[in-house]
């Protein structure tokens, strides 16, 4: 069966002017360069070196610089693709750095002024034993602290406990009472 010729072809309208140029370009160096030495090269079972020379200097360059094109336009996509990267990673550790600043306690005790009038509050938690966490003598000595503080206009005991050692909550009431008639 005969070859139907290039210009009897369906043409397809996807392809682009170069499209066709590469088309003839690579049909024109078969017919001038591969056609004639076929039957020899198939019987030696060897394609001389001298086809592959003539490949590259075979018609117009522009096969070369399309690819160049699309070389450097493929660099430059890679090229934005990193910076959007960068930049978006760059954006996402500012706002998780901005996040943990403004959560962090910027005005806690450690900032504040102690001689500006403030209310002190005394925290009692659990159990009031006398080997617990809330015993009288830790209890006293942070109710003696809030007491003499001078910036301190008021003092809150802020309880949290089920109860415990009748004796060691006596202690603490006891100076409750010393300490308010004092200051």
């Amino acid at each position: 069966m005969a070859p139907v010729p290039y210009d009897r072809c369906m043409r397809r309208t996807i392809f682009a002017e170069e499209h066709d140029l590469f088309r003839q370009s690579v049909r024109t160096f078969i017919e001038r360069e591969v056609a004639p030495n076929f039957e020899r090269w198939d019987h030696d079972g060897i394609v001389d070196r001298s086809l592959f020379t003539a490949a590259g200097s075979a018609g117009p360059n522009w096969e070369r610089s399309a690819i160049e094109k699309w070389m450097d336009a493929t660099l430059a996509e890679q090229r934005s693709a990193r910076r959007w990267k960068y930049g978006l990673r760059t954006a996402w550790l500012i706002f998780l750095v901005a996040l943990v600043w403004l959560g962090m306690d910027r005005g806690g005790a450690h900032n504040a002024d102690i001689t500006r009038p403030h209310t002190a509050v005394v925290e009692i938690k659990g159990e009031i034993a006398s080997g617990g966490e809330a015993n009288a003598e830790l209890v006293l000595s942070s109710m003696r602290g809030a007491f003499e503080d001078e910036g301190a206009q008021a003092v809150v005991l802020l309880i949290n406990s089920p109860g415990g050692s009748p004796v060691q909550a006596g202690i603490i009431n006891d100076e409750i009472r010393r300490l308010k008639v004092l200051h």
